[in-house]
């Protein structure tokens, strides 16, 4: 299965058309929130609203996925949760669903982070048009196996490979 995550677009459409258009055939496309944009034109994705939405952007808070691998995914924008101090707050969340998610997507930091804690796998993309952590605009591309995570960091209009990680499930 095949994932497709970006947040923070803030307004900017260059970047998601180039993903969009990049991964045709991608399971599913998530946006974490402050994408700025309005409800039209999302068919293929599942978006959340971020602090930067405003009253155009009628999206919910918070959407949960249950895939065909088993996992269950938690997408939300981060920023109820102070995601730029730590992800304390967000994990803590997470442990009070039922289930539990086993992968959690948020944003608002527009920095990547990838971690695994307490067997959730936590992905937070950075931004696909306005990054803090350097120029660098990035999207994660995950792709599930029935034991691994396979998480690949890549820039937004080219599509290169940043980084790599191979996570179990």
């Amino acid at each position: 299965m095949e994932i497709i995550i970006m947040s923070d677009s803030h307004g900017g459409v260059n970047g998601l058309h180039f993903v969009t258009e990049r991964y045709p055939d991608a399971d599913h496309f998530l946006h974490c929130g402050d994408s700025e944009l309005p409800l039209d034109g999302w068919e293929k994705y599942s978006v959340v609203k971020g602090n930067s939405d405003n009253y155009f952007c009628d999206y919910e808070d918070d959407v949960h996925l249950a895939l065909p691998t088993g996992d269950q995914v938690w997408v939300t924008h981060g920023h109820m949760y102070f995601t730029r101090i730590n992800i304390k707050r967000i994990a803590q969340e997470a442990q009070t669903f039922d289930p539990v998610p086993t992968i959690v997507c948020h944003g608002h930091t527009h920095r990547v982070d990838i971690r695994q804690e307490a067997g959730i796998l936590f992905i937070n993309p950075g931004s696909i048009e306005r990054p803090r952590d350097g120029k660098i605009k990035t999207y994660i591309r995950l792709t599930i196996t029935s034991v691994m995570y396979h998480i690949q960091v890549r820039e937004a209009i080219s599509g290169k490979l940043l980084k790599e990680y191979q996570l179990p499930k």
